[in-house]
């Protein structure tokens, strides 16, 4: 909340559902529904009374997580809608904010448009920029994170690459990374193509909005793009760096492994490489996952670069110990990566157990759990806690 700010030239964000009745624009269906079950994990280890973030054990004894349908994707057409920056959130013709849109939204981002004051969410009357012809909005509000963008982004720009480039449809995009410039490249789509959302409201003669994606329930149609990312990285000859590979974390401010040097010396005594993703081109990373056999990881955005890996890959998700997240265990179910996990110790963070408010907690890895689960990834059957 923003003590004492003005609230000149600013109106509330209304929170009413924009679509009472469906989508509340014509839509067309772009991909099918698919479901997605989750196998039982290799391996687990387990702390007592385990909490996952909102309040139940999705991997305990006996459980299946994140089963259900995968939802469809659409394209959902509006005319005369406008978007707020680099917030991603669509207003209609009315005036009303499209709630799906809503989510995730960052109003301490630098850059960001939206404000908290009050204990409301308020967005700035700004002076409008109105483009003529048709565009697709290629992001959501959570763009920044590497695994939202990988998860909720990626999948709209190849089907644009594919299906819309071509119809004189725009792409709106926000600032840009090197690594999601790196992306567009090898999906072909130019300068030319896209529209920077800056700080004005835009708005656009007609407005493509995808269904809400979220890497909490990724769409049926993320699966098909990163094969499709995965064959143009192969075909560019980026060189794989080797068949077991450890994601690392040692430069996160956040979700900090406080044992990370034994950890990493456990890892490199069984030959894995270590890697720091974010001192490597997107390339490099979706090369590295596609060869290997193993993947262990923090709970974290690198861990999304598991969608390039090959099927029967085996990975394993290091959590800290109140922050036991389904996203990456799903994934793996729609890769058939066989998946399994080590809950860490957070040793500041006990009243999470009922406020649940420990999501960036540092942690500690137990190194006889990270061994057995090491050992039944190498040879599978061998071991299990």
């Amino acid at each position: 909340m923003i003590d004492g700010a003005s609230h000149t030239n600013m109106q509330p964000v209304s929170m009413e559902i924009a679509e009472r009745n469906g989508w509340g624009g014509d839509t067309d269906e772009i991909s099918a529904e698919g479901w997605v079950n989750c196998p039982e994990p290799f391996f687990r280890h387990e702390l007592p009374f385990q909490f996952a973030w909102w309040g139940a054990n999705f991997f305990g004894e006996g459980t299946v997580a994140s089963s259900g349908r995968l939802p469809r994707l659409r394209l959902t057409s509006f005319n005369e809608a406008a978007v707020l920056g680099q917030d991603g959130v669509v207003v209609l013709e009315n005036g009303t904010e499209l709630d799906r849109h809503l989510s995730f939204v960052q109003p301490y981002r630098g850059g960001s448009r939206l404000k908290i004051l009050d204990g409301q969410l308020w967005r700035p009357e700004l002076i409008e920029d109105h483009r003529a012809g048709t565009y697709l909005l290629g992001h959501t509000p959570a763009w920044s994170n590497y695994a939202h963008w990988l998860t909720e982004s990626m999948p709209i720009w190849t089907y644009y690459a594919k299906y819309l480039k071509h119809h004189g449809v725009k792409l709106i995009v926000p600032p840009l990374s090197a690594v999601q410039r790196e992306v567009l490249t090898l999906l072909d789509i130019d300068q030319a193509n896209l529209v920077q959302a800056t700080g004005t409201l835009m708005r656009f003669e007609k407005l493509l909005v995808p269904s809400d994606l979220s890497v909490w329930q990724p769409p049926f149609l993320l699966r098909e793009a990163s094969l499709e990312v995965l064959t143009k990285v192969v075909a560019s000859g980026s060189a794989p760096v080797g068949k077991r590979i450890f994601l690392s974390r040692r430069d996160a401010r956040t979700r900090r492994l406080l044992n990370g040097d034994a950890v990493e010396a456990v890892l490199a005594n069984h030959g894995f490489n270590i890697l720091s993703c974010s001192e490597m081109r997107f390339a490099e990373q979706v090369q590295a996952a596609a060869g290997a056999d193993i993947v262990i990881g923090c709970h974290g955005a690198a861990m999304a670069n598991i969608l390039f890996c090959p099927e029967g890959c085996r990975v394993i998700e290091l959590f800290p110990e109140y922050c036991a997240q389904p996203e990456y265990r799903a994934i793996s179910a729609r890769g058939n990566l066989p998946y399994g996990y080590v809950l860490g110790t957070s040793f500041d963070q006990e009243y999470s157990r009922t406020e649940q408010n420990s999501w960036d907690a540092d942690f500690v890895i137990d190194i006889s759990a990270l061994e057995r689960g090491i050992r039944a990834a190498i040879s599978p059957g061998s071991d299990s806690d």
